[in-house]
């Protein structure tokens, strides 16, 4: 059975011309991390993963998930490997409107 921690929730901006997302820090290594997606153009989103919240690596290979064009509000859940700190890595810059998104990020304790 799977015991979950306190899920922390934070919000993660990706500006328009950009593709990776600020840092996250869930407060505690999560072994799950559930997004809720904006607004998107099609692309693929990986992660970006840290031990100490300073230098990050790409977490796996073959770990990103498509995503299609959303109007947002869609919910995925994702392996994190026992992180505290991940960014999200967009395949392609955002081109349309919003200029910024936000995305909401939820960990869980495995």
């Amino acid at each position: 059975m799977i015991k979950y921690g306190k899920p922390v929730t934070f919000l993660l901006t990706i500006a328009t011309s950009s593709t990776i997302s600020a840092a996250c820090d869930l407060g505690i290594p999560c072994e799950y991390v559930s997004i809720v997606l904006p607004t998107l153009d099609s692309t693929t989103i990986a992660f970006q993963v840290s031990h100490d919240g300073v230098t990050y690596q790409a977490l796996g290979i073959g770990t990103s998930a498509v995503s299609a064009a959303t109007t947002g509000a869609v919910t995925e859940t994702f392996l994190l490997g026992g992180y505290q700190f991940f960014k999200i890595v967009c395949g392609t810059a955002q081109s349309s409107a919003p200029a910024t998104r936000t995305f909401e990020a939820r960990g869980y304790r495995g």
